[in-house]
């Protein structure tokens, strides 16, 4: 919502889609949404960082775009990535039609899931970002 309510102060017309729950990992297959937030008919995915970040300082060596399982499986690609710092100052943001070509693999390890799965990633030279006031 934090992403929202900042779009919507600039300006943008935003819709949030309605979310669907899962009793658990088995059945996110039968809950594909089509985005976080759309924003001026753009598809945005939202990913809220547990670790707080500084304004133009990635605290990474790259940064996650998303799992390529999500990515390539979806109808409707995301325009755009928002990664949120933990504390909601700010956001770095991929846009996917400026970077996609530049998209690199990378194994990525879920320590809450026990696994380790194929994930693109980028390097962090290319986000964009937005101070959250």
């Amino acid at each position: 919502m934090v992403i929202a309510v900042w779009l919507l102060s600039r300006g943008n017309e935003v819709k949030v889609p309605q979310k669907k729950l899962r009793n658990d990992w088995s059945e996110r297959m039968n809950h594909a949404d089509e985005g976080d937030v759309i924003v001026n008919g753009k598809r945005c995915e939202v990913k809220g960082l547990r670790r707080n970040f500084e304004l133009g300082k990635w605290p990474f060596p790259y940064a996650l775009v998303c799992s390529k399982w999500s990515y390539d499986r979806a109808e409707k690609k995301p325009d755009l990535y928002f990664l949120v710092s933990g504390d909601h100052t700010c956001a770095a943001v991929i846009d996917v039609r400026a970077t996609r070509d530049r998209w690199k693999s990378v194994k990525q390890e879920d320590f809450e899931r026990g696994e380790t799965y194929d994930a693109y990633s980028i390097d962090p030279s290319l986000l964009q970002w937005y101070e959250l006031k």
